[in-house]
């Protein structure tokens, strides 16, 4: 009983949060720099897809913080990593199960990677390989 009524609690707080930010006004999203509608593909997308961004960043090379580097860049590969239709592959993929083929082939923000690493001098960006190619390395989190 104790298990359910947590669940319940927790579900209560998730739903005012939700409600809170739904009633956030554009005015404010603006202040934050951000549209209603981008805020809307964030709050619907996938808990992992920060995280996804983050390992995907990581195997093309990139340092911490490289995504975040440009506003409108972060806003773009996270809109369509939140969106995006290649999630098992690209969780494969992270995972070093899909050795065989690049981030290109599958991943809709390939350019935005290639591009910041090609700035930040990283070799062969556009031959991307997974984070612990190779190895029997995972990202569990994926």
């Amino acid at each position: 009983m104790t298990g359910l009524l947590q669940w319940v609690g927790k579900w209560l707080r998730e739903n005012q949060e939700r409600q809170y930010l739904h009633g956030l006004s554009s005015a404010k999203l603006m202040d934050a720099g951000i549209s209603r509608s981008d805020f809307m593909i964030a709050l619907a997308a996938p808990a992992d897809t920060r995280e996804r961004m983050l390992s995907m960043a990581a195997a093309h090379g990139l340092p911490s913080g490289a995504v975040d580097r440009d506003h409108w860049r972060a806003l773009d590969i996270a809109r369509a990593c939140a969106q995006c239709r290649e999630r098992v592959t690209c969780g494969r993929w992270l995972n070093g199960q899909e050795e065989n083929i690049e981030a290109s082939a599958f991943c809709p923000n390939a350019d935005h990677y290639n591009e910041l690493a090609m700035s930040y001098g990283v070799k062969k960006a556009a031959h991307a390989k997974p984070h612990g190619s190779g190895r029997k390395e995972r990202l569990w989190h994926i």
